[in-house]
């Protein structure tokens, strides 16, 4: 995720459920590309959630831009750092899941770390070096559409 010229006042740019508060770290300012989400525990059984790349949030309405690329959600038996926000999604929700067994679940620093960090690497320089191009082309053309709709200005009013 990215934010531009995102301020302070209220909720920044993040990666979000659309219910119950359940939010990213929030970026404000003018940021790089960087990883952002959170750790989600669910029950195991079919659960529906939306997942957002949003500016602002749920009464708290901002102004900026908030860029998301490659957003993933990935399985995982435990969440391998502290550098997401945690969340329980049948606590929040207030719903109880019956138990399949009758033997107590193993608490979760009992179970196995996930093999896989993949979704935390840091991005390599071939990927920093694309978005970097892709930001340039991105405000280039920016720049292009601002002087399109200036020189069609300037051709209207003489041609009047």
């Amino acid at each position: 995720m990215r934010a531009e010229e995102v301020p302070r006042d209220h909720t920044g740019a993040n990666l979000s459920l659309l219910e119950d508060g359940i939010i990213s770290q929030v970026l404000y300012g003018s940021t790089r590309w960087q990883a952002v989400g959170f750790d989600l525990k669910i029950a195991p059984v079919a659960t529906d959630v939306l997942v957002a790349c949003r500016l602002g949030g749920f009464s708290s309405l901002n102004t900026g831009k908030a860029l998301c690329r490659n957003i993933v959600v990935t399985k995982i038996i435990e969440p391998a750092t502290d550098s997401f926000p945690r969340y329980e999604l049948d606590k929040i929700r207030g719903t109880v899941v019956p138990s399949q067994s009758t033997t107590m679940p193993k608490p979760l620093a009992d179970l196995p770390l996930i093999q896989s960090d993949h979704h935390r690497r840091q991005p390599s320089r071939n990927a920093i070096l694309l978005e970097t191009g892709l930001d340039i082309l991105d405000r280039s053309m920016a720049v292009l559409v601002i002087g399109a709709t200036l020189v069609m200005i300037i051709l209207r009013t003489r041609s009047r």
